[in-house]
């Protein structure tokens, strides 16, 4: 009792230190966690619209729309533009984070269905050149796949071949044939 009463307030200033250092890392986690859920909320809804009814009138009962979720547009001109600002909201929010590489992937094959070949080459080279695209495979090889089949909308044929070349090199299951398929369709 002695060492405890001579050493009281250094032991307080510990405690409290514990204290506050648990509760910020408590908060830290907090708020990571949310501004990740909030990520992968945004993502999920980008690609919901991606996989939208094209319904120039949406019949569906109420019941049918509140089992399935999907929303419906009149157009696919109409889907595209959604599912391109979607995307777009979760590269702005959330910037840096994988979610937003994600996003700018999703943007980019937006933008390749809307036929604006030169900016989805830039958005496939901008999510080629991230960390998670050296890390995962899977994200690489479809930015790859990507650029090879903008570059084939714009009619450069050997710039596809030398994309689809390049995805032949990605080490991971299928895409050795999906370059395949790709060199020998632009062959025929």
């Amino acid at each position: 009792t002695k060492w405890l009463r001579a050493n009281l307030t250094t032991i307080q200033w510990v405690i409290l230190a514990g204290v506050v250092g648990t509760g910020g890392y408590v908060g830290y986690t907090y708020f990571t966690q949310k501004t990740l859920g909030a990520a992968s909320g945004l993502l999920a809804s980008a690609a919901m619209a991606e996989d939208g009814y094209i319904l120039p009138e949406d019949k569906r009962p109420d019941e049918d729309k509140e089992l399935d979720p999907t929303p419906s547009f009149k157009t696919i001109e109409e889907r595209n533009d959604r599912v391109l600002a979607s995307y777009k909201e979760v590269s702005e929010k959330h910037a840096g984070s994988g979610a937003a590489i994600l996003a700018k992937l999703g943007e980019a094959g937006a933008l390749l269905d809307k036929r604006d070949f030169d900016k989805s080459i830039e958005a496939f080279e901008a999510v080629l050149k991230t960390p998670l695209a050296a890390a995962d495979l899977d994200v690489k090889g479809r930015s790859i796949e990507g650029v090879g089949l903008a570059k084939e909308g714009k009619g450069d044929a050997d710039g596809a071949m030398a994309s689809f070349k390049q995805l032949e090199g990605v080490e991971a299951r299928g895409f050795k044939e999906l370059a395949q398929y790709h060199q020998a369709r632009l062959l025929l």
